[in-house]
This record gives structure tokens, sequence and C-alpha cells, in this order.
């Protein structure tokens, strides 16, 4: 029995996804779901995703060059970050979900409002990284994110941290 060229084709792509590994299909399905979790890839999440994995690759670039060990904490710490970085963005997805209707006022999402702070807080990151490698960082430019991220938590008291 012939099937119509669309299920050959079908047909050839799963074989040719599961002759890579199941796991290939599985972080498909896991990215799938997470991308949709967290309200589809736009041009915001893919900003913060890309600050995520610079700051961690810096991370490691300024661990190595300072002569330090490499620890698995800090690194177990860096991939919980990511995790609730998406569960932040998510949350904030399902918050406009909740508000969006009639009524809607807001200029800026809830969901982009959060990636954005934590883009400044990354971009951070990634700037003293630089700075602890030896790149000359404007003053400025550093204390006016710093300004950003730290105005938030003004009256706060700082918590634990991985670092």
């Amino acid at each position: 029995m012939d099937c119509p060229v669309i299920m050959q084709t079908a047909w050839c792509y799963l074989k040719d996804t599961l002759a890579g590994g199941v796991w290939k299909g599985a972080l498909a399905v896991c990215w799938a779901l997470t991308v949709e979790f967290v309200g589809g890839a736009d041009q915001t999440f893919r900003a913060l995703f890309f600050l995520y994995i610079l700051d961690f690759i810096f991370g490691i670039i300024v661990t190595c060059y300072r002569g330090e060990d490499f620890s698995v904490v800090r690194f177990k710490c860096g991939l919980l970050k990511f995790i609730l970085y998406g569960v932040g963005v998510g949350v904030g997805q399902f918050l406009d979900n909740l508000v969006t209707g009639p009524g809607f006022v807001f200029g800026l999402s809830i969901r982009d409002g959060i990636a954005i702070f934590l883009g400044i807080h990354e971009g951070v990151s990634i700037l003293t990284h630089l700075e602890a490698l030896g790149l000359p960082i404007p003053p400025g430019l550093l204390q006016r994110l710093r300004g950003y991220r730290d105005g938030v938590f003004k009256n706060q008291e700082k918590r634990g941290s991985c670092e």
C-alpha cells in the first residue's frame, strides 16, 4: 500500500528524528512546551535568553581568568536561575492572560516588564564580568543599570545569593 508523499515525508522525518536519539525529540518537545509557557519566543524573550547565555559563558571565562576552581554549586545555581527566569516570565504571561480584556490599559505587558527587568540584571552581570576581565566599562553606564536594577529593591534587605 502506497502512502501519499506527505505521509512518506512525515515518516522519514520521524525516522530521522528517532535515529538521532530519543533525546533529540524529547528536547524539542520540552523546548516547544517551554516557549509556549513563556508566551512565545518573541524579541524580548530571545534577548533575555541571549543575555543569560552570555552571562553564563562570561561567568565561566572569569572563573578561569581568576584561576579559581570551577564550582559545581555555582553551576547548579546558574541552571536554577535559568529555570526560575523562565518561571518568572511564564507567570508574567499568565498574569497578562488574566488582566487583558476590555479594560486593559497597560502600555507594556507584565511578561515583557519582567523580561526587561531580568535582562537589565543580566546586563549588569555581563558588564561586571567584562570589567573583571580588564575591559574598561564607563562607570556611568554600569551605575545607571545598577540604579534601574537596585531601585526596585530599595527598601528590601538583600537575601542569600549563589555567588
